[in-house]
């Protein structure tokens, strides 16, 4: 049996037994304390009960919440944008339409709905497994191999990384960033700048992978670059111009992802997360403890991705560094720690920081204990209709 481990691929395991172990323990939470009902203002999932999907799929069942419901009526109906309330406008396109081109053979079997999100999962499963090798083999080119085992525990092992198993587009942004900066870093940069515009159209933040490829192609190769690698770094710009002048035609306002964030439920307006009011609520009593350990892993998680980045930047890569850097810069414009944990898990060069920095076993095992217990602690809050900060 340990010979049969050995010789598998050395990110395999920690992609394999996180998915386990996150799904067995999802399940077995919502077997022993099932949902009753959704906080105020939770967007029905279009089924039957409306806050559960797949009620006697419990397997499944847990990876279908919140924003999963946006998806599925991007992917349904069309864009629409009714300005004060929240739109569906605030999710890019590529994700929901590969979901719904995915979706087709389990129509078959399950109703719209219910076909809709089983195949969501699938892609984000699927494109998390292709992330993962990618990010593996990155991070072997640029640290070393016992680096890189690191690298992959680390990011499958993070607390909220429970996003790589849902209906969400996390997955999928992952996959197509790893891509892009690695074949930047492999100086193909045609490819890179493919990936990095469907990126673009995976979520609002996707121009960021843009900015790291073309870092890396000034730093590698801007007079002796060919033409058609020149003009394959404005395709993210095109993706994303041409994704804006379909919502101009369909909604009537072509940044209408943006203004659509201060819709009330959401709340999001440009400016630094309000520290001093989380605080407050932090320490506020009457809120429920889930809510309080919630709001204060958010700013922490932050702050932690942004140093990483920072490190990553000086030690292991610009390009990387940059990226993560970016990243971490949207997140806190934002005006809330709303989602910061889903915003902050796709930020991968971190973790090649983290790998880079800590070597001791000890150190790794008590790193990876503690994270694995928050990654958990996570999943059972969003599989129960928890805020996931």
């Amino acid at each position: 049996m340990a010979s049969w481990l050995r010789g598998l691929p050395p990110w395999i395991l920690p992609v394999v037994s996180s998915r386990v172990l996150l799904f067995l323990s999802v399940a077995v939470g919502l077997i022993a304390w099932p949902v009753r009902e959704a906080p105020f203002g939770v967007r029905s999932l279009g089924t039957p009960s409306k806050i559960s999907a797949f009620p006697d799929w419990v397997w499944l069942d847990g990876w279908v919440r919140w924003d999963s419901a946006w998806y599925f009526s991007v992917a349904k109906s069309g864009y629409y944008f009714d300005p004060g309330i929240e739109s569906n406008v605030a999710f890019f396109p590529l994700y929901p339409l590969v979901v719904r081109a995915v979706s087709a053979p389990f129509s078959l079997m399950l109703d719209e709905p219910r076909a809709f999100y089983a195949a969501a999962i699938v892609v984000s499963l699927v494109a998390f497994f292709v992330g993962a090798k990618y990010l593996h083999a990155l991070s072997e080119k640029i640290l070393d191999p016992q680096a890189a085992a690191r690298v992959s525990w680390f990011f499958c092992l993070a607390p909220w990384s429970l996003f790589f198993g849902a209906a969400y587009s996390e997955s999928l942004y992952f996959a197509l960033a790893v891509c892009a900066i690695s074949e930047a870093i492999d100086r193909r940069f045609v490819r890179a700048s493919i990936f990095a515009a469907l990126a673009a159209l995976c979520r609002s933040v996707g121009l960021v992978v843009a900015v790291a490829v073309a870092l890396e192609f000034f730093l590698r190769r801007p007079f002796s670059a060919r033409p058609k690698e020149v003009l394959a770094l404005s395709l993210p710009v095109v993706a994303l111009l041409s994704h804006m002048a379909y919502l101009g035609v369909v909604v009537g306002d072509p940044v209408a992802f943006l203004h659509v964030q201060d819709a009330p439920l959401w709340g999001r307006t440009p400016g630094l997360p309000p520290i001093l009011d989380t605080l407050a609520l932090v320490d506020d009593e009457s809120i429920p403890l889930d809510t309080r350990v919630a709001l204060s892993l958010a700013p922490l998680g932050v702050l932690a991705t942004l140093l990483l980045s920072l490190v990553a930047f000086a030690r292991v890569r610009p390009s990387l560094g940059l990226f993560g850097v970016l990243s971490m810069a949207t997140v806190l414009s934002a005006g809330s720690w709303d989602s910061t944990g889903r915003y902050t898990c796709v930020v991968f060069p971190a973790f090649l920081a983290l790998a880079a920095l800590v070597r001791r076993s000890m150190i790794v095992a008590l790193i990876s204990s503690v994270s694995t217990l928050l990654l958990l602690y996570n999943a059972f809050g969003f599989s129960h209709w928890r805020q996931p900060f």
